[in-house]
């Protein structure tokens, strides 16, 4: 009965010494994530990937409109309608007045 009681505790010790290698892991690895200036990597990685989006947003809109597909922009506006405020629809509305126009052209 006594050796029953004695294995458990050392299981459980070995548990404890694993966590305590993957915490010293962990630590070590957080250490060479600020020694190696990472945070100024991504950060960059940020500010480009979020610049990035524009240019491929304004790419994405000129295939479409090389497309011509015919009630896309109709159904663009529509859902637009449903996300943008009154005034930023406003503007959408002054951008393009009418979307089938654009897709005949």
């Amino acid at each position: 009965m006594h050796k029953d009681k004695e294995v458990p505790m050392a299981t459980a010790g070995r548990r404890k010494l694993r966590l305590g290698e993957r915490g010293k892991g962990l630590l070590k690895a957080t250490k060479r994530f600020v020694e190696d200036d990472m945070m100024t990597y991504a950060a960059a990685m940020a500010y480009h990937t979020f610049f990035s989006l524009f240019a491929f947003l304004i790419f994405f809109i000129a295939l479409l409109g090389i497309l011509q597909i015919p009630s896309f922009f109709d159904r663009l506006v529509e859902e637009a309608q449903t996300v943008l405020p009154e005034q930023a629809m406003r503007i959408v509305e002054q951008v393009i007045p009418n979307p089938a126009v654009y897709c005949q052209a």
